[in-house]
């Protein structure tokens, strides 16, 4: 993920996404992982030097990270297991740094308080 750059795969996973939407369950924690990597990453580079390329990177990692919510969303233990992964991500768009990413987060809160806390009590 690291060797191409961030525009060429948000749309790559966009398509794969939209294709196999169905068959991402197995994949989603792992893709997950290194969404939320690439989003720590580009978060700490400053995007006053890049133009602001930087953020929106990360907003579209985040964006990829709310798809895959979407595609695993009736798998309430898959849920669980992401929600771990991609919880700094979520705190960080709750900050005022993370202004840039706020509503790709709260997307997500909302998408894991309905889906994954149904029948349970929240984490």
């Amino acid at each position: 993920m690291n060797e191409l750059d961030n525009e060429e795969l948000v749309s790559s996973f966009e398509n794969i996404m939209t294709v196999f939407q169905d068959d991402i369950s197995p994949f989603a924690a792992d893709i997950c992982q290194h969404l939320k990597q690439q989003y720590i990453r580009l978060i700490g580079q400053d995007g006053d030097d890049d133009d602001g390329e930087s953020i929106l990177a990360a907003v579209a990692s985040f964006t990829s990270i709310r798809r895959i919510l979407d595609a695993i969303s009736e798998d309430k233990a898959l849920l669980s297991q992401v929600e771990s992964i991609i919880y700094p991500c979520l705190l960080h768009s709750l900050t005022a740094d993370g202004l840039d990413s706020i509503e790709e987060g709260i997307e997500c809160i909302v998408h894991l308080v309905y889906y994954g806390y149904k029948d349970k009590p929240i984490s």
